[in-house]
C-alpha cells in the first residue's frame, strides 16, 4: 500500500473516531478541512494551519484527541504532538462527503429516525 493511501486511511479513521468522541457538528466546525493527522512511530501528529488554532484546539480537545490516539495506536502511552503548517487548510484530505454522511447518520440516530439512503428523498 502506498504512503498516500495509508495517510488517507489514517485520516479517515481519525475522522471517524473523533466524530464519535466530540460529535459530528463539532468535528465539522473545528477539525474538518483544517487538521491533518499523521502517525509515525507510535506518535499521533495533529497539524493545524496556525499557532492560534493549535493552542485553541489543544485547550478544547486535547483529552478527546488523546482518547482517539490511544484507540488508533492501541497504546495507553500513545503520544500526541501538535504542530503548525499554514498549508494544511488548503491541502486537507479528509473526505468531506463521508464526514457529512456520518454527521447525518448521527443526527438521525439522535432524533430516533432512520437515516435517508444516499440519493433518496427524505420523508
Amino acid at each position: 500500500m502506498n504512503s498516500a493511501v495509508i495517510a488517507r486511511t489514517v485520516e479517515a479513521r481519525m475522522a471517524d473516531r473523533l466524530i464519535v468522541e466530540v460529535g459530528a457538528d463539532r468535528y465539522a466546525r473545528y477539525f474538518q478541512g483544517s487538521v491533518r493527522f499523521e502517525v509515525s512511530d507510535g506518535v499521533l501528529g495533529v497539524v493545524v494551519p496556525s499557532e492560534f488554532h493549535k493552542r485553541w484546539l489543544e485547550r478544547q480537545f486535547s483529552e478527546a484527541v488523546q482518547v482517539v490516539a490511544r484507540a488508533e495506536l492501541g497504546d495507553d502511552a500513545a503520544r500526541v504532538v501538535w504542530g503548525v503548517d499554514p498549508g494544511v487548510a488548503e491541502h486537507a484530505s479528509v473526505n468531506e462527503a463521508a464526514v457529512e454522511a456520518a454527521a447525518k447518520s448521527l443526527r438521525a440516530d439522535a432524533e430516533g429516525s432512520a437515516p435517508t439512503p444516499p440519493g433518496a428523498l427524505p420523508p
